[in-house]
């Protein structure tokens, strides 16, 4: 599984490289509103979420903000069952 989590670490920057370029298109929010479709989908909170994963208070919120690791991402991806992919359709 290594070489996923590079190639997606190595995806994430740059989506992280193209915000820094112009910070007023801001994709990575997108990430930030499917975890929320899927929180209300399944009918429970972010911080719930974060409980059920291992994942630090208030961490998906300030997606919003900056861009997820790799290693959370797979976490919140592989609790919903879909694949990591789906955050960036």
């Amino acid at each position: 599984m290594f070489g996923g989590t590079y190639i997606l670490d190595y995806s994430l920057n740059i989506v992280n490289n193209e915000i820094r370029k112009n910070p007023k298109e801001r994709r990575i929010i997108l990430i930030l509103s499917k975890v929320e479709d899927l929180c209300k989908e399944r009918g429970i909170t972010i911080s719930r979420l974060e409980k059920e994963c291992g994942i630090g208070n208030a961490t998906i919120k300030r997606w919003d903000e900056s861009i997820p690791r790799s290693d959370t991402l797979k976490k919140v991806a592989d609790y919903f069952d879909v694949s990591i992919e789906y955050f960036f359709e």
